[in-house]
C-alpha cells in the first residue's frame, strides 16, 4: 500500500488546528518581490 503524506508551503492560509489533525507537513516557501527574496518570517499579508 502505498503511503501518502500532505505537503502545503508556508504562504497556505490553513488553521493551525487542521495542520496538526492530518499531520500535514508545510515546507518553508521564498517571497520575491522586485529584486528582494523574503522568508515567509520576514513578510505578512499585509
Amino acid at each position: 500500500m502505498a503511503k501518502v503524506k500532505i505537503v502545503a508551503d508556508s504562504t497556505c492560509d490553513l488553521p493551525i488546528a487542521v495542520i496538526k489533525n492530518l499531520d500535514i507537513e508545510i515546507i518553508p516557501a521564498n517571497v520575491i518581490f522586485g529584486d528582494q527574496m523574503y522568508s515567509h518570517y520576514d513578510i505578512s499579508n499585509d
